[in-house]
This record gives structure tokens, C-alpha cells and sequence, in this order.
């Protein structure tokens, strides 16, 4: 999933926030949050636990857009990744 928001040309720093929790996962395995727009280049997060937990970052030099990418290296059919309360402020 990828998202990509325009962001006003008045802001120069972004947060983006969410929720998110692993279920059935095997050791090594995690899921990914890649955010893109600001000024150091993307920024990279994982999470691995099972229970739900919040994570945000804060991109400064922001002009443009704001992108967003969940991605996981799960690899069986009883293994989940959940993102919720996605927010960009």
C-alpha cells in the first residue's frame, strides 16, 4: 500500500502517526513502514509484537508530497500485519 499526500507549501514539518500490530509472525519476520517527502531522505520503522502499539515520525524540509508504505517479509497465509489510525499532521 502507498499513499502519497500533498502536503501546503506553508508546511515544513509533517508527522505522520499509526497503529499497527503483527499476528503469527516467525522469528525474523516484521512489518515495515517506509515515509517519504522530507528533506533527510525516506525514513524506515519495523515492528514485530503482537500487541498494538503506536509509532510516529517526523519529517522536516517537507515540499510536495508525504508517501507512506506498509510492506512485510511474512510469507505464510496465517501470518497478518494491521495498520490502523493512520494520521498525517
Amino acid at each position: 500500500m502507498l499513499s502519497a499526500l500533498l502536503v501546503p507549501a506553508s508546511a515544513t514539518e509533517v508527522t505522520v502517526s499509526w497503529a499497527w500490530r503483527t499476528s503469527g509472525y516467525d522469528n525474523g519476520e516484521r512489518l515495515q513502514a517506509t515515509v517519504t517527502g522530507g528533506s533527510s531522505g525516506p525514513q524506515v520503522v519495523s515492528y514485530s509484537g503482537t500487541s498494538w502499539t503506536s509509532q510516529s515520525l517526523t519529517l522536516t524540509g517537507v515540499s510536495g508530497s508525504v508517501g507512506i508504505t506498509f510492506d512485510t517479509n511474512a510469507n505464510r497465509k496465517n501470518e497478518r500485519g494491521y495498520v490502523d489510525d493512520v494520521l498525517v499532521q
